[in-house]
């Protein structure tokens, strides 16, 4: 397949069209690096808004109504927190909420085990956005902070008398593609915070070769100069 083939299945796809919208809003309120930091804010909530509303409806269909109220109530604090950030663009908190509720429900649902037991799955989903949400540094730090709580919390279940159970198979294949899940994003994140500190790097160079150039021209000319200068004089 082409680039151009390429490019127009991009420009056909709707959600490109949203996060292109969305970024141009943005652009005209922020500089580009504010704007990355509310695109990623904004795509990760309205996607805890789908993914808890959808699943919501499925306890609902599976009358399993006491996750279905949770869920419901969660997707409500999400959407609030949509409308603060819109209204007040305070970033951090913001952020700090969004991971507070995300770790609620991803640990009530490994209480729970969520509809047909299946809620320990949703702990996958914690290092994909907490290491683009935060960085690095702090994303690393806070998505093994979350692998830490998971281990404890599968050594407690007996004793926090949960309502399912995770034979120790289950825990090792689990917390096993948590791991890999965890590598797999730091890497991407290293990656892009590479190229663009060697892109930015590139840039400077080429800046001040430039600027080496201009001020080399500069000097020659004024050289050429001040003998023509002094023939004209003669």
């Amino acid at each position: 397949m082409g680039a151009n083939a390429l490019n127009q299945l991009f420009v056909m796809n709707p959600l490109y069209h949203f996060l292109a919208r969305l970024t141009k809003k943005l652009e005209q309120q922020a500089d580009l690096d504010v704007v990355n930091k509310l695109l990623i804010i904004y795509f990760i909530n309205i996607s805890g808004i789908i993914f808890n509303l959808g699943y919501a409806v499925l306890a609902m269909l599976s009358k399993n109504y006491t996750l279905a109220w949770f869920l419901l109530i969660t997707t409500l604090v999400l959407i609030s927190l949509a409308l603060f950030l819109y209204y007040s663009r305070r970033q951090q908190i913001v952020k700090i909420l969004i991971t507070l509720v995300s770790v609620v429900v991803v640990f009530y649902l490994l209480y729970s085990g969520g509809t047909s037991g299946s809620g320990h799955m949703w702990l996958l989903i914690m290092p994909v956005f907490i290491i683009p949400l935060y960085g690095l540094s702090r994303g690393n730090i806070i998505s093994f902070s979350v692998f830490v709580l998971a281990i404890l919390y599968f050594l407690l279940q007996k004793n926090l008398n949960a309502h399912h159970n995770y034979t120790l198979e289950v825990v090792i294949r689990l917390m096993g593609a948590y791991t890999l899940i965890h590598l797999l994003v730091y890497l991407n994140e290293f990656l892009k915070f590479h190229n663009f500190t060697v892109m930015e790097r590139t840039i400077i160079e080429a800046k001040n070769e430039t600027r080496q150039k201009d001020d080399f021209l500069s000097k020659l000319s004024h050289q050429i100069r001040t003998p023509l200068n002094n023939l004209t004089v003669v």
